[in-house]
């Protein structure tokens, strides 16, 4: 199962630095390409064996970016254990895809069943965005990096923004107005996905 994992997630990668060389600006492709090449890298020096929270050094988790039917709000979520706003997302059990992953944190998180939202970025794998970040040491596990995979879906409905329902992982959860994540966040990588989106939105290359 992880090898075939490794492997789909090889022809993603593909597919998502094909989409940033052709409608994304050259940072946004620097970091993709760098982030896409390291997590490839890792993976392999694992012999695959990256998908699960208790494989080390570096392991694969699954995001959401969920977006609200008008396509103008960015779902987050307050997290309790690190106390930030975050997109959605967690780690990947053992019998998933990461896909699979990033949409069942997404039903889990939100309260919205899976039949709510559609993946975006078909040609991706929904793929949107990839990040790798140092987790630091705690009582229970040691210091490791996440291997973030990033996934694009848009609530269905109308401009109205659907109803939400937290989990108890959260403090809180909110619709955000793209424009507005800056006052919620300075995480680099978060701000990243929120312009990603925009420039995307701009070229018209979402639905």
């Amino acid at each position: 199962m992880s090898l075939g994992r490794a492997k789909q997630l090889h022809e993603d990668f593909q597919a998502l630095k094909m989409l940033h060389r052709q409608r994304l600006t050259a940072e946004f492709q620097r970091q993709c390409e760098s982030c896409a090449d390291s997590i490839t890298e890792k993976i392999s020096f694992q012999q695959g064996v990256a998908f699960h929270r208790g494989d080390w050094p570096a392991h694969c988790t699954a995001s959401l970016c969920l977006l609200s039917p008008s396509g103008d709000h960015l779902l987050l979520t307050h997290h309790k254990k690190l106390g930030k706003w975050l997109q959605l997302g967690g780690h990947i059990d053992e019998d998933e895809t990461p896909q699979d992953a990033a949409l069942r944190e997404g039903e889990e998180e939100s309260g919205l069943p899976r039949e709510s939202f559609e993946l975006l970025l078909k040609e991706t794998g929904a793929l949107l965005d990839v990040d790798v970040h140092t987790i630091p040491p705690s009582a229970k596990e040691p210091e490791h990096e996440h291997l973030d995979l990033r996934y694009l879906a848009r609530a269905f409905g109308t401009t109205a923004l659907p109803p939400l329902t937290m989990s108890d992982e959260s403090h809180a959860l909110k619709w955000v107005p793209l424009r507005d994540l800056k006052r919620h966040t300075t995480e680099e990588s978060l701000l990243r996905l929120g312009r990603k989106i925009s420039s995307l939105q701009q070229l018209g290359s979402l639905p």
